[in-house]
């Protein structure tokens, strides 16, 4: 970082951007809550407590990953902090910070070089979007998510090992061992980290030596890579529910659109994955939630388009007319790009069989694509020293055009982050947060339990929820009161009809439940509404407090009130036959009690 503080505070502070705003992002947004795949982590965790893990635990598979030093880094965080999530994403941040220090060491090296034929101007440019990219909101389910350490471990082991290989003070070896080390962090880190190897070719290839020495370490590491892949296949099984890995030479347009879509996501897409997910808990937040069509058309074009880039600069390192000096700054920064690449290819092989381009878009899948991006404006920006002085000015003129239209497009992405956050994800994540710490009181029989918010099957919640709490790493309470009558009002169950009137629904039938809901004693609104019936202590539905509600808001006159309306579209079947009260519940977790709403439906299931 030397040449930022040599430029001043000023250079420092706007490279700190980024980072500030996404250090705001995870503050912000970020919940204390075990979610989906994080939860299996749980059994390892059990054996850790007792002191039966072993090396198997940690090296099985995760689906098609050999996660072992991401569980490493999971447990060892997990018993320090009794699992608070945060300290994961906080985690993450700090490998971001690694990975944009390594690539912009790589710069700083060729820069040092070349400080007479080059700008600062140019030179910060690049390394201003480099730093927009590798903090990029788009990225959101991965900064947020505690079980995706694994995504940012690899792109820094990638940017660590490049460096390292470039390294001008160090022998061929060392730099070579140096690399191989975080290259084989990389490969046991998740599948697409493997592809590090290859990727890194390009940078060994460049590495001072004759021809022979060459050859040595390129096969040398080719066989490194055959090492980690053997030992990573050792007991591997394809899961069962994973596509034809081969669907990609059936239906060769659509794995191109998706393969394409992988590398023009991080500035078009960035989706909410949860709009392609049909489980009844998701669908009173998502029912209007759709992929934006812009995005499916677009992003495909903007892949191409970057792809198209990237192939343009790596075409000219083996033109006969090739200058070495750039073929040798060229070389990581083709590295990088290819890593990109591979990793794309791999998705797609893995990915596309499911049938459409669309998953292609989701956010957890921009942060290994983000790098294509990055090497195509460094390689350009090191390309812009080849043109001859008068095409120089307008070359020049044109690279800063583009980069400030990139920086446009991120900054519109971080944004729509932000408000994705906002308006439901973050909705969905606090309220799976509350219904996991009341996993005790509800029914997860019901098929529109709450739990499935935390993961696709409730039982499985529950037994990973006992667990948690038996090794201490979180606690479930037992003892929360019902208060059916209390002194101020909570919100209002609205039944359209005089109460004593009951609705006759078939068991097969379904129910629409809605009102609304309020804390009267603070400014918090309660994220949820809870449905119970007859006297049972168990919760079987939920709804989410996030509707429009200005009739409230005009009657209890206070703006707070503007969403505080609920609904939920449960099915009978999780209500017994006959005649039966339904009534509505929010968690009061200050003073440990569920709250009942004025009004209950009254109902008669037949069979």
């Amino acid at each position: 970082m030397k040449l930022i503080l040599k430029d001043g505070r000023f250079l420092l502070t706007v490279y700190l951007i980024p980072i500030a705003l996404l250090l705001w992002f995870v503050a912000s947004f970020g919940v204390n809550l075990p979610f989906w795949d994080e939860l299996v982590l749980t059994d390892i965790f059990n054996k850790v407590s007792q002191g039966k893990a072993t090396f198997a635990d940690f090296f099985s598979q995760h689906n098609e990953h050999r996660m072992f030093f991401p569980r490493l880094i999971a447990t060892a965080l997990a018993f320090a902090t009794k699992w608070d999530i945060r300290y994961e994403l906080y985690f993450s941040v700090f490998l971001g910070i690694l990975t944009f220090f390594a690539l912009y060491k790589i710069a700083a090296n060729q820069r040092e070089k070349q400080r007479e034929t080059e700008g600062k101007g140019l030179f910060h440019l690049a390394n201003f979007l480099t730093c927009m990219l590798v903090f990029s909101l788009v990225q959101w389910e991965n900064w947020l998510w505690g079980f995706q350490i694994a995504w940012f471990l690899i792109n820094a082991c990638v940017a660590i090992a490049i460096c390292l290989a470039v390294a001008p003070a160090w022998k061929p070896i060392t730099r070579l061992a140096g690399a191989a080390v975080f290259c084989f962090i990389a490969s046991f880190s998740s599948a697409h980290g493997l592809l590090s190897w290859l990727a890194l070719v390009p940078t060994v290839a460049v590495i001072p030596g004759n021809f022979q020495e060459k050859r040595k370490r390129i096969v040398g590491w080719v066989a490194l890579f055959a090492l980690s892949a053997a030992i990573y296949s050792i007991g591997y099984q394809k899961p069962v529910y994973h596509p034809d890995i081969f669907y990609f030479l059936k239906h060769p347009l659509l794995a191109g659109a998706y393969f394409f879509s992988l590398l023009g996501s991080p500035l078009v897409a960035g989706i909410n994955p949860y709009t392609l997910i049909d489980y009844p808990a998701f669908k009173n937040l998502y029912a209007t939630s759709s992929v934006p069509e812009y995005a499916v058309n677009l992003a495909p074009v903007v892949g191409g388009i970057i792809f198209c880039a990237y192939l343009f600069f790596a075409l000219q390192l083996f033109s006969k007319k090739c200058d070495p000096k750039f073929r040798i700054a060229a070389a990581p920064w083709l590295s990088l790009g290819l890593f990109a690449v591979f990793y794309a290819l791999l998705n797609t092989a893995g990915r596309a069989g499911f049938g459409s381009a669309v998953p292609g878009l989701i956010s957890r899948y921009t942060t290994p694509t983000l790098f294509i991006i990055i090497s195509a404006i460094q390689m350009g920006r090191l390309f812009l020293k080849r043109d001859e002085r008068d095409k120089k000015v307008i070359s020049i003129q044109v690279y800063r055009g583009l980069a400030f239209f990139l920086m446009g497009l991120i900054l519109a992405k971080s944004g729509e982050a932000i408000a994705t956050q906002i308006n439901q994800v973050h909705i969905h994540q606090q309220n799976a947060k509350t219904c996991f710490e009341l996993v005790n009181y509800i029914d997860g029989r019901s098929p529109d339990n709450c739990l499935l918010l935390v993961i696709p099957h409730a039982p499985t919640a529950k037994y990973y929820a006992k667990k948690l709490e038996k090794i201490g790493l979180r606690e479930f309470p037992k003892d929360i009161k019902f208060i059916n009558d209390p002194s101020q009002v909570y919100g209002f169950f609205d039944t359209g009809f005089p109460v004593e009137k009951k609705t006759v629904v078939k068991r097969e039938g379904s129910l629409l439940a809605h009102g609304w809901a309020m804390f009267p004693d603070r400014l918090e609104q309660p994220g949820l509404v809870l449905l119970s019936h007859g006297n049972k202590k168990k919760l079987f539905a939920s709804a989410h407090v996030h509707l429009d509600s200005p009739d409230v808001a005009k009657a209890l006159n206070s703006s707070r009130y503007a969403k505080a309306r609920w609904a939920v579209n449960f099915s009978v079947k999780s209500l017994p036959v006959g005649e039966t009260a339904i009534k509505a519940w929010v968690y009061d977790r200050a003073g440990k009690q569920f709250v009942k709403l004025k009004g209950e439906l009254k109902v008669k299931v037949e069979k």
